[in-house]
């Protein structure tokens, strides 16, 4: 699991942050925002297959599946009028860095349902029979 760098930025209003949150999510009716966190989503995978030539084709399967799941980066928003080492400031980036951890815990306690379905994936459409390498490829990539 990636766990995400935290990016701190303490340059925007409250009103700039609030901007912000509704191009997030619609219809958020903040009048008044101190701290604002957003995370960027990563996701990549690798499959390895290894195709062993029979009589009449080839039988394709995995050799291996390397999935990494997590975040590229957290930003994390403090409005400006709060300057460091202040009461304000230290208060909202706790705030805010509840819900970066919030955030891990959650991809965390979902990575077995994850692993579950990638098997679940791999159980229904390997190992593949097809009469070239080229044309499994193409099934699997469908």
């Amino acid at each position: 699991m990636v766990e995400g760098e935290v990016q701190l930025d303490t340059t925007k209003s409250s009103p700039q942050l609030i901007r912000l949150r509704r191009a997030q999510i619609s219809g958020a009716g903040f009048k008044r925002l101190s701290g604002l966190t957003q995370m960027k989503f990563h996701s990549h995978y690798d499959v390895k297959l290894r195709a062993t030539q029979k009589r009449e084709g080839f039988c394709i399967n995995a050799e291996s599946i390397d999935v990494e799941l997590g975040f590229k980066q957290f930003n994390v928003y403090i409005i400006k009028r709060y300057r460091p080492g202040s009461c304000q400031y230290r208060v909202t980036k706790k705030h805010e860095m509840k819900h970066v951890n919030l955030y891990r815990k959650g991809l965390h306690s979902a990575l077995p349902e994850f692993r579950a379905a990638i098997d679940e994936v791999v159980s229904n459409h390997l190992p593949l029979w097809s009469e070239n390498v080229s044309d499994g490829r193409q099934q699997l990539a469908a």
